[in-house]
């Protein structure tokens, strides 16, 4: 797990309480998917992308065509 720390972030052990726990609530996964979805929607392209919640509210870092895999917009077979 990474944490903030006085020098930036550092990597810690997941505690055992939190091992067995989703690190995202249905909710943030449905908020995510739609995000996607547009974005997939708008760009025309499957997309790769990066995204965080800051205060309850989900916020989109990067997006970009999928690179890698089988699907046609990696061109790739």
């Amino acid at each position: 797990m990474t944490i903030p720390g006085p020098d930036g972030t550092r990597e810690v052990a997941v505690l055992r309480t939190l091992r067995g726990r989703p690190c995202l609530t249905s909710d943030e996964v449905k908020s995510i998917a739609q995000m996607v979805l547009r974005l997939e929607a708008f760009m025309g392209f499957p997309v790769d992308i990066e995204c965080a919640f800051a205060d309850g509210e989900l916020a989109l870092l990067q997006c970009r065509p999928i690179t890698a895999g089988t699907g046609s917009a990696a061109g790739g077979s």
